[in-house]
């Protein structure tokens, strides 16, 4: 890999990040969505590629102990601190390899599910080329790998931001921040009312949000190569994979395009790939997390039974749409909520709707990004312990001032407060003990509502 990559890497942290579109479950339920049926994931053999310090791969191996697991890195820092967390937090399914993926080489058996986040449009063409090398060659029959990049023409004006950042960032007012860079961007834009100003404007702020320490090694990353999805399928096909569908579904609705779009999809709907490109094109959208096989992969379009037993997580709170099918169905869902639990567990439930209704009102709710669909259940209980504990790996990511993972593999920050909380939340102390320490009623409601919001995240043990 490039030395300005390594370096980076080595030299600074990587901010720790679980994604939920590079779970497994959630790999393997939209794989099938494309036609492919992976491995049970309980079951499989998992390869994560720039896992950092196990952020990511840590909870789901916690989560599936008899699936193996191996990640590398090229940075040996992260890679020394993934294994310190692994083994403080008793989890032993994981391999964990400081190794350049150039010169990387699998020996053991092929991968059910291989895992590649912001790696692709962050490394040179050699390091890209051997990533879809290795995921060719290290796929098992019916494996499926995820990879994440950037894309155009959405990226395009932010390749200018980026240059703009690392210029402004030597100002003496900006103290080599590139928040401060962008506060300044931010402050002479206000006011702006054009459409090109505001579209700015909302990248400006998209970029803020991401914060000091991931614009490192996003936006201003030593690389940054953003492509067309076409040039990726391109790519793909010259490495023997086939392109799969989107882990990530949302981005890509039908509900996001122009009105006057569908014709002109329609009209191309006997080229799907060209179809995605040009819906790229109308949406502006900047990221995917696409879905890969083996070119010789076997894909069948899945019947109503098999997607039955889909499980479906809830993102947002559902509507009431005035049609008694998808709103029987939404009901049914808010019944389940929050565990995540397959459709056949709660069809009988829903009155005068077909399996086949029920699964056409789920997939367009995922593909509103409403729901997320997943090939195994979360399921958890909401009621707060006698003595409430965090998860091992929890805890460790807490002493480092990182996100906890809950049971979605969602990211949680907390408040400095909450924190101090948490801290207690290690299984020594019961629920009252915790609650009498808080020093006044404000800290006791805020402290109640903290454990019913834990609750509902499964993070309690």
């Amino acid at each position: 890999m490039s030395d300005a990559v390594s370096e980076a890497y080595n030299n600074d942290s990587y901010p720790a990040m679980s994604h939920p579109a590079g779970h497994p479950a959630v790999m393997a339920a939209s794989a099938l969505l494309g036609g492919l049926k992976t491995s049970e994931v309980g079951k499989a053999r998992i390869l994560e590629i720039g896992c950092s310090s196990g952020h990511h791969i840590l909870p789901i191996a916690a989560a599936f102990p008899d699936t193996s697991f191996t990640a590398i890195d090229i940075s040996t820092p992260a890679i020394q601190q993934a294994r310190a967390l692994a083994d403080r937090a008793g989890i032993r399914n994981v391999q964990f390899h400081d190794a350049d993926i150039l010169s990387w080489t699998n020996h053991a058996e092929p991968f059910d599910y291989i895992i590649a986040h912001g790696f692709f449009s962050w490394v040179a063409d050699e390091a890209k080329t051997a990533l879809l090398r290795l995921c060719h060659d290290s796929l098992s029959k019916n494996g499926v790998a995820m990879i994440s990049y950037n894309t155009l023409p959405g990226w395009s004006l932010r390749i200018p931001l980026r240059d703009i950042i690392q210029t402004l960032r030597r100002l003496p007012s900006c103290h080599d921040s590139s928040i401060a860079a962008l506060d300044l961007l931010e402050s002479a834009m206000r006011g702006a009312n054009s459409d090109y100003g505001k579209h700015l404007q909302a990248i400006i702020r998209d970029a803020r949000a991401k914060g000091e320490q991931q614009l490192k090694f996003d936006d201003l990353a030593p690389v940054v190569d953003p492509c067309y999805f076409s040039q990726f399928v391109h790519w793909c096909r010259q490495a023997g994979l086939k392109y799969l569908h989107e882990s990530n579904l949302a981005p890509g609705s039908p509900a996001l395009l122009p009105e006057g779009a569908a014709p002109v999809l329609q009209e191309l709907r006997a080229d799907p790939l060209l179809q995605q490109q040009l819906a790229d094109f109308f949406t502006g959208r900047t990221f995917r997390t696409s879905l890969l096989c083996r070119h010789d992969a076997a894909l069948q379009t899945p019947d109503f039974q098999t997607l039955m037993r889909l499980c479906v997580e809830v993102l947002v709170t559902l509507p009431e749409t005035g049609n008694a099918v998808t709103d029987r169905v939404c009901d049914a869902l808010r019944a389940t909520q929050p565990q995540c639990v397959s459709i056949a567990s709660w069809i009988d439930q829903v009155d005068s709707c077909s399996p086949e209704q029920a699964v056409s009102v789920i997939l367009q709710l995922t593909q509103l990004g409403m729901v997320r669909l997943r090939s195994t259940p979360v399921i958890f209980s909401e009621l707060i312990p006698e003595k409430p504990a965090l998860s091992a790996w929890n805890r460790e990511f807490l002493k480092q001032h990182n996100p906890v993972v809950d049971a979605f593999h969602l990211p949680c920050q907390f408040a400095a407060d909450d924190r101090a909380i948490l801290q207690s939340c290690d299984g020594s102390r019961s629920f009252a003990e915790i609650i009498d320490s808080c020093k006044n009623s404000g800290q006791i409601d805020a402290a109640h509502a903290l454990f019913l919001h834990l609750g509902r995240r499964g993070l309690l043990l």
